[in-house]
């Protein structure tokens, strides 16, 4: 995916897009008291309970940590959610960008990348984000 089409993300907030590539890292917060890191990021940190929070990135690299397979609704296909655990502990849930017979293993690199939802009923087609294997990158 070159710059220029980029998806719009539907979480600004939440994510940027790393060093100029396709591949995103998700703003989070870290609390200078204890160190933890959570996502998306808050003002007290759920640990020590400390205000004193900053700032900071997670990604686009990650671990996966564990994830389950949701069942179709009508003729549509399974969905895929999952964590990754990231440097410095912080553990997040997404979409996982794969196929039901593709899923990485625990352990396994990840990596934090667009992820389109479908159209649905009432609803737009939106973007947000996904974790996907690592050597799945450009393919």
């Amino acid at each position: 995916m070159s710059p220029d089409q980029r998806p719009d993300l539907i979480i600004a907030e939440w994510m940027e897009y790393a060093g100029g590539s396709e591949l995103l890292r998700l703003l989070a917060s870290r609390c200078e008291d204890c160190e933890t890191r959570v996502f998306p990021r808050a003002a007290t940190c759920p640990s020590c309970s400390g205000r004193n929070t900053v700032d900071t990135a997670l990604g686009p690299d990650a671990e996966f940590y564990s994830f389950t397979v949701m069942p179709a609704r009508g003729d549509g296909e399974p969905t895929v959610v999952g964590q990754a655990r990231f440097e410095g502990g912080a553990v997040v849930r997404g979409y996982i960008d794969a196929d039901e017979d593709a899923i990485p293993s625990i352990g396994e690199a990840v990596e934090v990348v667009p992820f389109v939802l479908p159209a649905a009923g009432d609803l737009e087609a939106a973007t947000t984000f996904a974790f996907r294997r690592k050597e799945q990158a450009g393919a």
